[in-house]
């Protein structure tokens, strides 16, 4: 599944790797899903992504005087779970702890310890399962997250 971003032209043949998809901090956030993942991290410190899902959903309601359906907390934490994530993960703002399939945000300063879900779902289909799929941030509050980002954006381009 390709979740943006180029491939790098200074690749070896055969072993393409690919870029961040997104350039500069405002790509990053300009997505309301993705700001209300790293809010939820920057609020709570760990998340679940059906948590994520359901505060999102009921706030797109907001307002609307009808109350949002399971099917609306499911397309929000399927679009969660199979879109922004993994652009975050490929961003490297959320590095994936593979035994576990837990997720925390990458702190950039190597001295964060990744902090494990417990989540032992199977993900081959993008949904990680119940609400056993963490978002994990350490300390690293609002200006921290995007000093990363834009540290990582102005990296790339040099």
């Amino acid at each position: 599944m390709t979740v943006g971003g180029r491939y790098r032209e200074d690749s070896p043949p055969g072993k393409r790797q690919r870029e961040p998809p997104f350039d500069t901090p405002q790509q990053m956030l300009a997505d309301h899903y993705r700001r209300g993942v790293l809010e939820a991290l920057d609020r709570e410190g760990e998340t679940s992504i059906e948590s994520v899902a359901r505060r999102l959903t009921e706030r797109d309601f907001q307002g609307s005087g009808v109350p949002p359906t399971e099917a609306d907390y499911c397309r929000t934490r399927a679009e969660l779970a199979r879109i922004h994530v993994p652009q975050l993960i490929e961003a490297g703002l959320v590095a994936r702890d593979g035994e576990r399939h837990s997720r925390n945000l990458a702190s950039g300063d190597g001295d964060d310890g990744v902090i494990s879900s417990g989540d032992t779902g199977d993900d081959r289909n993008g949904d990680s399962g119940g609400d056993s799929a963490a978002l994990l941030l350490r300390t690293g509050h609002g200006d921290r997250v995007l000093a990363s980002i834009a540290a990582r954006a102005t990296t790339r381009r040099k």
